[in-house]
């Protein structure tokens, strides 16, 4: 079980050249811009988000291929550690 939630604990390990960052980045632009954190807000933005690179974006935050729904994560680990996560 702890291996399925321990992106809530630490930050993921990702292999160097895995993620195409300059994608990510913008996308931690666009979240950054939210005043209220909560789910409706946080899915007007993925909403926006071409859904090929949603994979990226859970890989990127989480280190994992698979999970629950990216929304619930990314409200979940909060703002600051969504954008700090895709920064990195």
């Amino acid at each position: 079980m702890i291996g399925l939630s321990e992106y809530f604990f630490r930050l993921p390990n990702l292999e160097t050249g895995l993620i195409c960052n300059g994608e990510l980045k913008n996308v931690s632009q666009f979240l950054a811009q939210i005043k209220e954190w909560k789910e409706e807000n946080i899915q007007k933005i993925l909403s926006s988000i071409e859904k090929k690179i949603f994979p990226l974006i859970r890989k990127k935050i989480t280190g994992k291929k698979t999970g629950p729904k990216l929304i619930k994560i990314v409200n979940l680990l909060g703002k600051e550690e969504v954008i700090k996560r895709l920064r990195l």
